[in-house]
Formats: structure tokens, C-alpha cells, sequence
């Protein structure tokens, strides 16, 4: 009787650990395989030719209660204000698993949008948006959505990139107690 119940017991044990193997190859399976639409990659082919046509780039600037002013800037200031959006790349593998991606396609404005989505809202980095010409899948739109916590205040910066015209980085300081000041660079080249 004890002989029988030994052999039951090293039955059990082995397909305990024969389920807990496959348990963990089927969980390799569905690791998440998905790539983050090259958006770095267009984004970089419209500063290329802005860097290599002749555009007069200008910004434009806006504060709360002030006056809306335009200037006309360098290639290299372009190029340094073009960082703040070339910097919000979230292709890499380890950035990649805190977003999680939908897609839509919009037939009444013939487009289409995939928004990466941060799972967790300890990520700066809330939102990014791409909206491509569905007849040619090239980039239409980038949006980029951030929450900036400093000390008691906080900064919500709304990115937007106009493929071929024009950029916009909008800041909205929010102190407690205080109205919020809103400042809006943009940037026209064409």
C-alpha cells in the first residue's frame, strides 16, 4: 500500500513540474513582438529636407497676456528645437512595453491613427499620436502629450508636428492657486 501511494505521489510531482514547464514556454510565446511604427524615421526625413531646401524658418511665439511675436531663426536653432521631439522615441524594447498601441482607421478623413498609450502615469511620456495619409501610409501628423511634475507645479506640454509645414511645442504651467500660464512656440518653414 505504501508502494502504491509513493508511486502516486512521484506521478503527481511529475506532472506538476511537466505543467509548470510548459506554463512558462507558452508565457515566451506571447511575449509582445509588436515594433513602434517608425515615427523617428519619417520624423528625421522632414528635418533632412528642411536642412537641405532653402525654406525661411521663422518661430512664433505666444505667452498669457502677452503679445504674439515672430522671428525669423537659423538653421541651427531649427535644428536644436527639433531635439525636443527627436528625443521622445519610444522604440527601444524597454520603453516599448510601457505603451500599449491601438489603431484606427478613419474613413471620413482618410486617415489613419496609432496612438502608443503609457500604461503606468508614473511615465512623463502620456501620449503619442500618429496620424499617416491612409492613401500613402506617409506621416501626416506627430502629437506628443506630457505631464512634467516640478515641485508644486506642473507642466503639461502638448507637442505637434505638421509633416512638411510647421512644428508647435505648447506649455501649460499650473502652480497651485495661481491661473495656469500657457506659452506656445511654434515653428513655420513652409
Amino acid at each position: 500500500m505504501n508502494k502504491i501511494i509513493l508511486l502516486w505521489l512521484t506521478i503527481i510531482v511529475s506532472l506538476s513540474n511537466g505543467c509548470k514547464q510548459n506554463k512558462s514556454s507558452s508565457e515566451n510565446i506571447t511575449a509582445d513582438t509588436t515594433k513602434v511604427f517608425p515615427y523617428k524615421d519619417l520624423l528625421l526625413e522632414d528635418i533632412k529636407d528642411v536642412n537641405q531646401a532653402p525654406y525661411f524658418i521663422y518661430k512664433i511665439t505666444e505667452a498669457t497676456n502677452q503679445k504674439k511675436d515672430s522671428t525669423a531663426i537659423t538653421l541651427a536653432e531649427f535644428n536644436i528645437l527639433t531635439e525636443n521631439f527627436i528625443q521622445k522615441n519610444i522604440s527601444n524594447e524597454e520603453l516599448h512595453t510601457n505603451y500599449k498601441e491601438e489603431t484606427f482607421h478613419d474613413l471620413s478623413t482618410k486617415s489613419i491613427t496609432i496612438t502608443y498609450s503609457a500604461k503606468h502615469d508614473t511615465t512623463s511620456l502620456h501620449d503619442v499620436i500618429i496620424l499617416l495619409n491612409d492613401n500613402n501610409n506617409k506621416l501626416s501628423h506627430l502629437y506628443f502629450n506630457n505631464i512634467i511634475h516640478q515641485g508644486d507645479s506642473t507642466v503639461m506640454e502638448k507637442d505637434m508636428w505638421n509633416t512638411h509645414h510647421n512644428f508647435q511645442i505648447t506649455k501649460i504651467i499650473q502652480h497651485p492657486n495661481l491661473p495656469n500660464i500657457e506659452r506656445k512656440l511654434k515653428i513655420v518653414w513652409n
